[in-house]
């Protein structure tokens, strides 16, 4: 099964509440992709959900981390690219 069709099944469980069938995807999502944000948010907000908050702590946590790493990566790709432009602007100021 694919990310997109595991996803598009887990949020139909979830917004209907079947927090059951959607804890069983969502755990799916983060062992077949664990770099997938979704997957680990979806699973951390299933356990607030269903009244188990110590152990949404991990999946809210590697969310946030997959969700940083992305960014730094982000910055580093885009700074790359400013920094002969940046150069070149302090060059003719």
């Amino acid at each position: 099964m694919n990310d997109a069709k595991i996803i598009k099944n887990l949020l139909d469980h979830y917004q209907n509440r079947r927090y059951d069938e959607a804890e069983k995807l969502a755990l799916l999502l983060t062992q077949e992709f664990p770099k997938h944000q979704f997957g680990w948010k979806v699973l951390g907000s299933i356990f607030g959900q269903t009244g188990r908050k110590p152990e949404s702590v991990k999946p809210i946590y590697n969310t946030a981390s997959y969700r940083w790493k992305n960014y730094e990566k982000y910055l580093s790709t885009y700074k790359k690219k400013l920094d002969p432009w940046l150069n070149e602007y302090k060059y003719l100021s």
